[in-house]
């Protein structure tokens, strides 16, 4: 900005008459032509002067001015508003679809003879709207003990297992010692929606007389003549006995403790940590954080929400345990051992090929009955993808072992039982199916099983064979000796391990011999 100070200093420079204008301009900092524009106004103010001299004080009014926008011409609002006021006013006896807006206001103005813009219309428009209209007011509350709690779902962009998605956080405020607790799920859907509400009571051990929600899906069926629970809300509140209650529309103030609670919880659980290894680790840092926000002293009243919460423990509602919370589907099992669900595919027990089976859904879990026998469980894929488990496949992979090394089902095994096949059972496919069949039928785990190859193999010079990982398996104790290893400690087995056993030294001995 061009000071009036700096025109002064212009123009004394120039009195001098010692200087060039490109000198006088370097010196005031001011551009060439600017400066030989106040000169040239100032001398025609002088040779116009009677005197033929001014004072500093006198020709600066002379100089030339700052460009400004002129904008629009000096308004009458006393011609103008009223007919503004007119119109609107008598908007308020036509149906809205028929109101004149600010588009014809202005029309109208122009068709009078009157030069004003658009944007001066709307602008007269907003301040007239704001000046009658009155400001909200507010009316603070109080809450008995154990009587409130307020329920809403907030987004978090979380990093599970490498991949970048968008997860739901249930959050449940009580109002009275603002006592909160959250839950993560993969979706806003009506089991999440259960089972955080079964999940919060089995926290609390208890139920709260009164839960109250905005309008969302899980909770309302229907907007047609009132607000009609959906079927899992009436459910909830059959089998814990709360009463529930509704917001206003675009109303989240009215359940200002759980939305203040949403950002409080997010922020604190996951503001400097977005990244987990699993699921189940994101649940329990979110868990974790809540525990760390109810330990917090709060300065007014002195006491943390988990003391508040305390004194509304006596007046909480009795606790009724676990309501059920999943959906039952029948699926028919294809070829590939696999049926569908949502577009994910899972195996099952290759002997239940063309059967239709029965699957518990739950919202992070899937579990598969057949003749109201569990045979499969497996935990939500929500990216449409395959999901094999090898020990499904054992019994058809007895009869084409060739199919192992490039099936899905051994890629999507456990790591460790990946690096054993590697290992030890390339071109020996069949043995290595014999010993899954042999850890599944025995129950021993693929963390066992892979423990045991750890133990075994710095004492083997050569390739473990099944029967080596068999023996060792069922006969942990009793010490043995088996050919090109060191003695093995085993124990008491059966008749058939140690047949088995006997047969594989024999076979030993007679390779030896030959």
């Amino acid at each position: 900005m061009i000071t009036m100070q700096k025109k002064q200093d212009v123009l004394k420079l120039h009195r001098q008459g010692e200087h060039s204008i490109r000198w006088i301009a370097k010196q005031v900092g001011l551009h060439r032509k600017t400066v030989n524009d106040y000169i040239t106004a100032f001398e025609l103010a002088k040779a116009k002067s009677e005197k033929g001299d001014v004072d500093d004080f006198e020709f600066v009014n002379t100089l030339p001015k700052q460009k400004v926008h002129k904008g629009t011409s000096v308004l009458d609002w006393a011609v103008i508003g009223p007919i503004i006021d007119g119109i609107l006013g008598n908007n308020k006896h036509i149906h809205k679809k028929m109101q004149a807006d600010v588009t014809h206001i202005y029309e109208e103005l122009v068709r009078q003879n009157h030069e004003i813009s658009y944007s001066s219309v709307t602008a007269y428009i907003r301040k007239k709207e704001q000046s009658l209209q009155q400001a909200e007011a507010f009316i603070k509350q109080t809450y008995n003990l154990g009587n409130t709690c307020e329920f809403d779902w907030g987004d978090c962009y979380l990093t599970i297992k490498g991949t970048y998605g968008t997860f739901q956080m249930a959050v449940f405020t009580c109002a009275y010692s603002n006592y909160r607790f959250s839950m993560l799920f993969e979706h806003q859907n009506t089991l999440a929606y259960q089972e955080s509400h079964r999940s919060f009571f089995s926290h609390i051990q208890g139920v709260l007389t009164e839960m109250v929600y905005d309008n969302m899906r899980v909770a309302i069926k229907s907007f047609v003549g009132g607000k009609t629970p959906t079927r899992a809300l009436t459910g909830l509140c059959a089998f814990y006995g709360f009463n529930y209650r509704f917001c206003n529309v675009r109303k989240g103030n009215e359940k200002g403790h759980v939305e203040r609670s949403v950002d409080v919880v997010r922020k604190y659980a996951f503001s400097h940590k977005q990244s987990f290894d699993s699921f189940a680790e994101a649940q329990t840092h979110l868990l974790a954080q809540c525990e760390v926000v109810n330990s917090k002293i709060n300065r007014t009243t002195g006491k943390s929400a988990k003391d508040l919460f305390e004194q509304e423990r006596p007046y909480l509602l009795a606790y009724q345990g676990d309501i059920a919370c999943f959906e039952r589907r029948s699926a028919k099992v294809d070829k590939l051992c696999t049926f569908s669900f949502d577009s994910a595919r899972y195996s099952v027990p290759d002997h239940l090929v063309g059967r239709t089976v029965e699957v518990k859904i739950k919202s992070a879990e899937l579990q598969v009955y057949w003749s109201n026998e569990l045979v499969a469980t497996w935990e939500r894929d929500y990216s449409k993808g395959w999901n094999m488990n090898i020990e499904h496949y054992l019994t058809t992979l007895g009869r084409k072992p060739g199919a192992l090394k490039n099936s899905c089902a051994l890629k999507q095994a456990p790591k460790n039982i990946v690096n054993l096949f590697d290992a030890e059972f390339v071109g020996n496919e069949k043995d290595f199916i014999i010993l899954l069949l042999y850890c599944k039928d025995k129950k021993i785990s693929h963390q066992k099983l892979f423990k045991a190859y750890q133990e075994l193999k710095p004492k083997c010079s050569k390739e473990i064979s099944s029967d080596m990982f068999i023996n060792y398996l069922s006969q942990p104790k009793e010490a043995i000796m088996v050919p090109n290893c060191t003695s093995i400690e085993v124990g008491d087995t059966d008749i058939t391990a140690q047949s088995t056993h006997t047969l594989t030294q024999a076979n030993a001995l007679l390779n030896q011999k030959r």
